[in-house]
Order: C-alpha cells, then structure tokens, then sequence
C-alpha cells in the first residue's frame, strides 16, 4: 500500500525525567493518521545521526506523528526507564496519536522492546502496538555466545526486524531460529549490509527508503491481520524492487 509523501512540520521539545530534560524532535505531517512512532538511537549515536533522523522524516512523511528522542545512556535498564517516559509523554500531549509502535537502531531497539515488555498490565498496554527493530544487536560483537534473545520471547505484540545480513551481531540463522519461537514476528534482511544497515551499492538515502517501504508494508499487514484475525498463521513474501534484499515473516 503506497502513500503520496506529505509535508512535514518539526518541533522540538525537551522532555522532563527526573531532574533532566530529554531532548527530543516531534515530527509531524500536515495529513497524520492515528498511529504515531516512538523512536531512539543506537549506543553510539543521538536522534540526530543521519539514518535515525531519515527514517523518521521518512515515516512521517508516510502520515506517521514521529516522536524521536537521545539518551546516551549505556546503561539499558535507565534507557528502558526513559524510553517509557516518553511513550508517557506521547499518549498524554500528542491528542491525535491514538497508538504508537516503539522502535529504535541496535541498543536502541532493546529498549523498545524492553518497554514494550515493561508497559504490559498498564493503562499503555493497548497504546503500544507494534515492535520495530533495526538492527537488533542480538549479541555483542565478538561474543555470540551472549545472547540477548529472551526479552524477545515474552513480547506480545507484532514485531519487525530489519538487519544486514552480514551484522556480525546478529547472525542470519541464529535470529530466524529465535524469532521461531517469537510470535507475530516478521524480518527483513538487507544483502550485504553490516550492522550500519548501509547497502554500499546503494547509498544511504536510498538504503533508508527501503527500509520505510518495509516498515509500512509490515504496519499495512499486521494491522489488516489483526483487525481480521488475530492468531494468524499466514505468511506473507514481499517482493523486493531493490536488489539483493530478501523479506521472511516468521509467525
């Protein structure tokens, strides 16, 4: 399902945790549908690095309300605890978002899915519909022995991993075998792209619109299927216009 690119309005805003203040961007389209998109950064950038930033217009360009935030934190557990805040702060200033699917870049995708884990049997619970993981670090570099898959077992909701498939921190087979015992999990693999999630042959702007692309078709799906049947067990294949990308949904 394609959508014709809407403008976009940007503000930016600072988010109160504690005693510190969360910078964030707020981005916005002049057309937004009811579903907004919480976003963060990976361990060694802020919600300003290029891909970050891009795929946030990008989606919102596509009638998504964008809310991206920075927490430099290392520490997981206090990232989680900001992360949630600002899906707080989404629900409760943002009138028009009535859902939202939490995401994020390597260890920022853990904490989406942290948060998405932490917010069940809360009055967030059902504003959180959807998991977006790009490139999930499912093990430090070096250390595939580390494994970080059991967060991924509990999550309830529908969830997209999009990764290279030569991330040497997250190797093909051992993410396809966890997300088998994932539910509603879906992944997206980008040949010949390492953890930066950058085909060379392609560029980056074009590598990140692909990426949007498959972050929409997913959102398209997931939403018709649960509308129509929650428990699933249907299989999609999205054929791929860039070349050397191949799309696995795994239920």
């Amino acid at each position: 399902m394609a959508d014709l690119a809407q403008n976009i309005f940007t503000k930016k805003l600072e988010i109160k945790y504690e005693d510190r203040q969360i910078p964030a961007v707020l981005t916005t389209p002049n057309r937004p549908r009811d579903q907004g998109i919480v976003f963060t950064h990976g361990a060694g950038g802020d919600m300003d690095t290029p891909q970050v930033a891009l795929i946030c217009e990008g989606l919102s360009k596509r009638g998504f309300t964008v809310l991206r935030f920075t927490c430099k934190s290392l520490n997981l557990k206090y990232r989680t605890k900001v992360y949630a805040e600002v899906v707080k702060y989404f629900k409760m200033n943002c009138s028009e978002v009535q859902r939202c699917l939490v995401g994020g870049r390597s260890m920022g995708s853990r904490a989406a899915v942290e948060v998405a884990n932490q917010l069940k049997g809360t009055e967030f619970e059902s504003f959180v519909q959807g998991v977006i993981c790009v490139s999930y670090p499912l093990y430090p570099p070096g250390s595939p022995e580390k494994i970080r898959d059991a967060p991924l077992y509990d999550l309830c909701q529908p969830s997209l991993f999009v990764s290279g498939d030569r991330d040497d921190m997250c190797e093909k087979k051992r993410l396809i075998d966890v997300l088998d015992n994932v539910k509603n999990s879906s992944v997206c693999w980008l040949e010949n792209a390492d953890h930066s999630l950058v085909v060379r042959s392609s560029g980056l702007e074009n590598t990140v619109q692909f990426v949007i692309d498959k972050i929409c078709n997913w959102h398209y799906e997931t939403k018709g299927e649960n509308q129509n049947n929650a428990h699933s067990e249907s299989r999609h294949v999205i054929e791929a216009k860039v070349p050397k990308l191949r799309y696995k949904e795994k239920v």
